[in-house]
């Protein structure tokens, strides 16, 4: 996942969430860093985790 800022820049490059895991139990316990990165950026705050090592499938084109 990217999340990119309103002046063009790379703000967070990783994965979606925590925990590596398709159970949907799962979601509750992970910490989202896709939220977590939006809402830092949103409110002028540093991102705590500006890159993540992604799983699962990559983008295939």
């Amino acid at each position: 996942m990217y999340v990119i800022s309103k002046e063009g820049l790379l703000k967070y490059d990783g994965a979606i969430d925590s925990i590596r895991s398709s159970n949907p139990k799962d979601i509750a316990k992970a910490e989202n860093y896709v939220i977590s990165a939006l809402t830092a950026l949103s409110s002028g705050d540093e991102i705590k985790h500006p890159i993540t090592r992604p799983y699962e499938c990559s983008v295939k084109y």
